[in-house]
């Protein structure tokens, strides 16, 4: 689901999770970057992310992220689902 429908994560009520902004491609490839709204500790902030990699044999993808308040404390941020 969330590679493939991005858009339907708040839909789960995940706790932090406002929205989701997909880019103009309707599918999720390497290079898709998508923006996501979120709150923490009671503020709304805002990330975006890069598909760096996508292993259909593991049901994996990893994203990185390239813009957000996540870079204010982090000099880089990946993540692997």
């Amino acid at each position: 689901m969330v590679v493939h429908r991005p858009h339907h994560v708040p839909n789960n009520k995940l706790d932090g999770v406002a929205t989701n902004q997909a880019d103009k491609s309707s599918s999720a490839k390497v290079g898709s970057i998508s923006s996501w709204k979120y709150f923490q500790d009671g503020k709304a902030k805002v990330s975006q992310e890069m598909i760096e990699a996508l292993d259909s044999k593991k049901h994996s993808a990893t994203w990185k992220v390239v813009e957000g308040e996540l870079l204010d404390d982090y000099k880089s941020f990946k993540f692997i689902l």
